[in-house]
């Protein structure tokens, strides 16, 4: 997304508008690691596309959903942006979820000997997050925010450069019992883990295009 961070690495959102603005473009910082990586990513990308022009070599541009569409087009964009949605094929999905039923990610407690393919009977609520493990995903937030006590269940499924912060966090607020934090899977296990989920939760701190995993 167009993420510019403040001191200690934050990043915020910022307006796509404001990409062709030269006071917006020197006043923000454009890389988490140090101000001098940001100018040199800055001076990159005017000399890019500011001298020599690069984006006017393309012909068209597609996006897998209206949203990231729209923020090219605001971002003044100068060639046409089309938009070919994610497929998704409902049935084979559902095939692939249930072929892999026995090798999925456990949830906190759940039973090794717990029934594969069948979604739990009534008792705690469980959520899934499912996605690259990185802080504008929003998964660390969320880690911050779990209440201390109730009995609702997180599994996290993905891999990225924030998931070694997600496991201090669980560990320094004793949430081991109620989160687990699965690492990556392959699709078949992660989508049979999501089919015993009640609900997906998607806490991006930037806007998503168009997230596979809807």
């Amino acid at each position: 997304g167009a993420c510019a961070f403040a001191a200690g690495g934050r990043r915020r959102v910022v307006e796509p508008d404001s990409l062709r603005r030269a006071g917006d473009l020197l006043g923000r910082r454009w890389d988490h690691r140090s101000a001098w990586h940001g100018w040199l990513r800055l001076l990159q990308h005017l000399w890019s596309y500011r001298v020599r022009r690069r984006r006017e070599q393309l012909d068209l541009v597609l996006c897998p959903g209206e949203a990231a569409a729209a923020m090219l087009r605001e971002a003044g964009l100068p060639v046409p942006v089309e938009v070919v949605p994610n497929p998704f094929d409902a049935e084979a999905t559902r095939a692939m979820a249930a072929r892999f039923a026995e090798d999925r990610p456990r949830w906190p407690s759940e039973p090794a000997e717990a029934s594969a393919g069948r979604r739990p009977g009534p008792g705690p609520v469980r959520l899934a997050f499912v996605g690259r493990v990185a802080p504008e995903k929003g998964l660390a937030d969320v880690l911050e925010a779990w209440p201390a006590d109730g009995d609702a269940e997180l599994l996290a499924i993905g891999d990225g450069p924030d998931l070694d912060r997600c496991r201090d966090i669980v560990r320094s607020r004793g949430l081991g019992a109620r989160v687990h934090l699965a690492g990556p899977a392959e699709r078949g296990p992660t989508l049979a883990s999501i089919a015993r989920a009640d609900a997906i939760i998607v806490p991006a701190r930037t806007p998503e295009v168009a997230p596979l995993v809807l």
